[in-house]
């Protein structure tokens, strides 16, 4: 998935340029292909991935699918089927099932983006205002240059008529020599 501030979707991931060092990406919502300069991309997108899918025939040559992935290092793939149990848990409104996947997973890995992602949709699931303030500002602090988070929070400090704190992550913000477009 790529996110901004104001947006999000996931989009296809067709190529690599080995030699411009570009991710060659196909958006469903246009007919063309783009282009992105990898190491800017991943670093702007740290907060939410890298996550991906992949797409593989059902027989390839002869090849199960399993074989076909041998030695491709799938980064936190325990963790998103822990995603998928808390999120499918949450739909079917299981909430004790997906407390106690969240509770194995902070276990885990305590502070991950994933784990604290899934305490956030927990916290939403609950109406915990309080919770959900403390997940994303635990993400912020892990990605401090994430203009989405910073934003969700900035939202969230107005339900809390916190007018003051949030006039102050605004301003910062707003100051930063990099300071995302939705700031300005």
């Amino acid at each position: 998935e790529i996110r901004g501030p104001d947006w999000g979707h996931l989009q296809a991931l067709n190529g690599y340029d080995s030699v411009l060092k570009t991710f060659i990406i196909r958006d469903s919502n246009h007919r063309g292909q783009g282009e992105s300069i990898a190491d800017d991309l991943l670093k702007e997108q740290n907060a939410n991935g890298p996550r991906g899918m992949i797409l593989i025939p059902k027989d390839e040559n002869g090849k199960k699918t399993e074989d076909l992935l041998k030695g491709i290092p799938l980064q936190d793939a325990k963790l998103f089927d822990v995603e998928y149990a808390v999120r499918l848990a949450l739909e079917e409104h299981d909430r004790t099932t997906a407390a106690r996947w969240i509770k194995k997973a902070k276990e885990r890995w305590p502070e991950h983006r994933i784990v604290l992602s899934l305490e956030w949709a927990l916290a939403s699931y609950d109406c915990d205002l309080v919770g959900q303030l403390n997940c994303v500002s635990r993400l912020l602090k892990a990605y401090p240059e994430n203009a989405y988070l910073t934003m969700v929070k900035a939202s969230m400090l107005t339900d809390f008529s916190r007018r003051k704190e949030r006039l102050e992550l605004l301003r910062v913000k707003c100051h930063e020599k990099d300071a995302s477009y939705i700031f300005w």
